[in-house]
């Protein structure tokens, strides 16, 4: 939440175990994030930031908003409140958040789901770029490290909505196809051992 109030999102929504904040012209995510890091949890929120709790804390999926992001626990999108999702993307930062049947609804819906083996890459690559540093004993600026990840990101991006395209299927299928066949080709190239 807070990378992308600082680039210029209005994050309306925003929940952890606790409960579910409201605020449709904007939360003011800085004070929220001192809020999270003083008591550890956003309990109590309501009282400290121009905010509302929601009652029932899984109505932040049926919010009418463009991105919708769970980033917690898997299996928070499923069968049971897949029709009340509003939003137009969903970036999946949590494990497996959305259902395989929720996943086709929303795709036969027009619901673009970057799956979350996309969406969590970058921390993975970042952490081989750092590997990679360290056996060559040579380290990079952050500039030059968010460069490189991003590059390595928009190449994946770039190639799972090929894909998607291509084959006129979800991201997440085209996500599994790319992996798949990529270790196919590996295992071809190095021989099959019996």
């Amino acid at each position: 939440a807070q990378l992308l109030h600082k680039s210029g999102a209005k994050i309306i929504a925003i929940a952890d175990i606790s409960g579910a904040y409201l605020n449709e012209n904007g939360i003011n995510i800085d004070e929220v994030v001192w809020h999270q890091q003083s008591y550890g949890i956003l309990d109590g929120l309501e009282g400290e930031v121009d905010v509302e709790k929601l009652d029932d804390p899984l109505n932040i999926f049926g919010l009418p908003v463009d991105i919708l992001i769970p980033a917690a626990v898997e299996l928070q999108i499923t069968d049971k409140n897949m029709f009340e999702v509003k939003a137009k993307i969903i970036a999946e930062v949590a494990h497996d958040p959305v259902s395989p049947l929720a996943d086709k609804y929303l795709c036969e819906k027009g619901v673009l789901t970057i799956p979350d083996i996309l969406c969590n890459s970058g921390g993975t690559i970042g952490r081989y770029l750092e590997w990679v540093q360290n056996k060559i004993g040579y380290y990079w600026t952050p500039e030059r490290m968010d460069k490189e990840v991003r590059a390595i990101m928009d190449k994946a991006f770039d190639n799972v909505i090929a894909t998607s395209k291509k084959n006129s299927i979800s991201l997440r299928l085209a996500a599994a196809v790319l992996a798949v066949g990529r270790v196919a080709k590996a295992a071809e190239l190095r021989g099959i051992y019996a």
